[in-house]
């Protein structure tokens, strides 16, 4: 099922459509959610840290896996709700529902990489969101640095 669901993207030349440009985002967005999953499964592993250490240590253990998992448990929220929305587009195929940039180069990139990102403040130095507010969901940014026939986007 996955080379049926990546062929536009991998079967052929990339052209920067819509289609493609969701499936990198989409590829992105299921990356960060199995990573997060994966993530909070540690939650027993990480209770056992302060094993063994003196009262101080401890709390301060306990304290930072609390905030730890707090911000993972908000993540996997977000996550969900980002995977369930690429899901309904990728059923629908209604492209249109996402944006993209595409930066092309002459040559092949140094790095190649995709994840996803929930940037905090604008090239402005505007607050966009605040990261620390679990509360709200955050939005979000797919990233993708990839070589092509003809350089990178």
């Amino acid at each position: 099922m996955i080379t049926s669901i990546f062929l536009p993207l991998e079967g052929k030349e990339f052209e920067a459509s819509s289609e493609q440009c969701f499936l990198l985002g989409y590829r992105a967005t299921a990356m960060e959610f199995s990573k997060k999953k994966a993530s909070s499964n540690l939650s027993d592993f990480n209770k056992s840290l302060d094993r063994g250490r003196n009262q101080d240590d401890q709390y301060m253990i306990q304290e930072r896996m609390l905030e730890f998992s707090a911000g993972v448990k908000a993540g996997l929220r977000d996550l969900k709700i980002l995977k369930g929305e690429y899901d309904d587009i990728l059923l629908t195929k209604d492209f249109r529902k996402t944006r993209h940039v595409v930066i092309h180069l002459s040559e092949p990139p140094d790095v190649m990489s995709t994840g996803a990102i929930y940037p905090e403040y604008d090239f402005h130095g505007n607050k966009l969101q605040d990261l620390m507010d679990i509360q709200n969901t955050l939005s979000h940014l797919t990233l993708a640095s990839f070589a092509t026939s003809n350089g990178g986007p």
